[in-house]
């Protein structure tokens, strides 16, 4: 009986130990890297004693990074698994700089004023579910279905005088993705491309412009396209 028992439990252990060292199946940490572009919709809009309207598009491109995290099972060929990140990219600060016209609603003068406006966002955490098929034994396809999360703000700077930026506020994205990952023994490289379907902004707050008191609402939206490569290591 107590051979029987050994026996059984070197088999278990033997196929445990095999299992786990399939490709794409356990814990793997690793980092990755890329390019971004981002577009970005920024609107400013003034009433009261003036009035004055601003929108304005522009995309901003980038380098990003970050590091990486998770599990997997392949079973028999699917593989499912979840993920978390954190990454930072160089696109996350977009500066934009424009001339607008200001109407004074006593006198009827319009004027011409700088406007400078910034969106920025913080380190991002991310949580992706992952679903693929594995084929060939170390080739895995698969979608990830990704939330991320940052704390964002936006400013504007009127003529040079009137800095100011907006609290910042959690948002939280959708960002699917695809992508392609190879196993070489217990080290993983993926290539992958994800979609940030983006988040709003809006703020508004009492200040001076062209020398005038106003209602100043400002508003920035967002969405970008992310190209990365990874490389993990699977324990």
């Amino acid at each position: 009986m107590k051979k029987t028992k050994l026996f059984l439990l070197s088999l278990l252990v033997g196929t445990t130990s095999s299992y786990a060292t399939l490709p794409f199946n356990g814990f793997y940490l690793g980092a990755q890297a890329g390019y971004t572009q981002r577009a970005i919709k920024t609107d400013l809009d003034a009433s009261g004693a003036i009035q004055s309207t601003y929108a304005h598009r522009k995309r901003s491109n980038g380098f990003l990074y970050g590091l990486m995290a998770g599990y997997g099972q392949n079973m028999k060929g699917v593989y499912l698994g979840v993920e978390v990140s954190l990454q930072d990219d160089t696109a996350s600060r977009a500066h934009q700089s424009h001339t607008i016209s200001v109407t004074n609603t006593t006198t009827g003068a319009v004027s011409q004023v700088n406007v400078q406006t910034r969106y920025e966002r913080d380190f991002v955490l991310g949580l992706a579910p992952r679903i693929g098929a594995v084929l060939g034994q170390d080739n895995l396809l698969y979608i990830k279905l990704g939330l991320e999360t940052s704390r964002d703000y936006m400013s504007h700077k009127a003529d040079n005088t009137n800095g100011w930026h907006s609290p910042k506020t959690r948002k939280t994205v959708f960002v699917p993705g695809i992508g392609y990952e190879k196993a070489f023994g217990n080290t993983l490289v993926r290539a992958e491309y994800g979609y940030n379907c983006g988040a709003n902004l809006s703020s508004t707050r009492t200040e001076s412009i062209a020398g005038m008191t106003s209602s100043v609402t400002q508003k920035a939206k967002y969405q970008a396209h992310e190209f990365k490569v990874g490389v993990s290591y699977q324990f």
